[in-house]
């Protein structure tokens, strides 16, 4: 058991490739060695500047590819161990370490604040305060299903075959992707 002392508050953790990850209150991600206690006082090793307004999701693919979502309604896809596939805009940071930061993707469609993330090698599942739930390929950036809800949709959880999410009439609903999606407009 060891105690890390974040630079702001934390609204959101993870922890993959050795690394415990936090998501704060003023935008930015940091990383802390999760391989050997840090003294609680310690600097972190990485600090992003996320997100315009709180990093409020975080999430660690297989891959250990950083997905972030914040306030600002944006899904970033952050590549935090090695410099990865990047044929497009990238903004690099060089960090103490032998690795560099590169954000990979950026996604965007949500007009409220990102609530949860969950993703696997193929997709990104994001939920918003807008209602909406996402799923997006990783690879293209594309909308590949998307369901809207009455209200704030707080959780999901997500495998390859189904996305169990809240918020639509107060309901949990279970999609089955085996099953041809059928997307569902927004709320007018």
């Amino acid at each position: 058991v060891f105690e890390v002392r974040l630079p702001a508050p934390a609204l959101c953790l993870g922890q993959a490739g050795g690394y415990l990850t936090a998501g704060l209150l003023d935008g930015r991600v940091v990383a802390y060695s999760a391989a050997r206690a840090p003294s609680p006082s310690a600097p972190p090793l990485l600090v992003i500047q996320a997100h315009k307004g709180a990093v409020t999701a975080l999430h660690f693919t297989e891959e250990n590819f950083l997905v972030t979502g914040g306030q600002d309604g944006r899904v970033l896809v952050w590549n935090l161990f090695d410099g990865g596939d990047h044929d497009r805009d990238t903004v690099a940071m060089e960090l103490p370490g032998d690795y560099v930061r590169v954000l990979n993707r950026r996604f965007e469609g949500h007009s409220g604040a990102i609530t949860a993330l969950q993703a696997d090698c193929n997709k990104i599942v994001s939920a918003s305060t807008d209602g909406a739930v996402k799923v997006w390929d990783i690879t293209t950036g594309q909308i590949l299903f998307e369901v809207y809800g009455d209200n704030s949709v707080c959780c999901i959880h997500y495998d390859s075959k189904t996305l169990v999410t809240d918020g639509v009439k107060n309901s949990a609903i279970v999609y089955n992707f085996a099953v041809p999606a059928k997307n569902t407009p927004p709320p007018t």
